[in-house]
C-alpha cells in the first residue's frame, strides 16, 4: 500500500514537471537553465569573482 502511494506520487510529480517544461518550451523563444552547486553556496565556498559568461546559440522558432 505504502509503496504505491510513492509510486503514484512520483508519476503525479513527473507529469507534472513534463507538462510544465513542455509549456515553457512551447510558449518561450529562448529557455536558459544553470545548473547550480548550491551545497558549496551553504557552505560558503563559492567564490566571489566575476559571474561565468554564458554563450547563447540563435535558433529559429517555428510555430
Amino acid at each position: 500500500m505504502a509503496q504505491r502511494i510513492v509510486t503514484d506520487r512520483r508519476q503525479k510529480r513527473r507529469d507534472f514537471l513534463h507538462r510544465l517544461s513542455a509549456y515553457y518550451a512551447r510558449e518561450s523563444v529562448l529557455v536558459a537553465v544553470k545548473d547550480l552547486n548550491v551545497k558549496a553556496m551553504l557552505d560558503g565556498k563559492h567564490s566571489g569573482g566575476p559571474p561565468p559568461v554564458f554563450r547563447v546559440s540563435e535558433t529559429s522558432v517555428f510555430r
